[in-house]
């Protein structure tokens, strides 16, 4: 077997499987998203925020991990 350099990851052997592990960036968007989402909420029930701008913030952070998450 002879190494080879995978894009996205530290060396790999042809002919091993590759263990799919997240990512820093990955775990930091699986971390984030939900935190944004809960403070858009927070605010909202609070009353800080109006109803479109929780569900702008909601919509556009879920967009973000989705379209980041499955990018990488």
């Amino acid at each position: 077997m002879r190494p080879i350099k995978d894009q996205s990851g530290p060396l790999a052997m042809v002919g091993e499987e590759m263990e799919t592990t997240m990512n820093d960036a990955q775990i930091g968007l699986s971390v984030a998203t939900p935190i944004i989402i809960i403070f858009a909420l927070v605010l909202y029930r609070m009353g800080v925020l109006q109803r479109t701008g929780a569900i702008a913030a909601v919509l556009a952070s879920v967009a973000c991990a989705a379209v980041l998450f499955i990018d990488m």
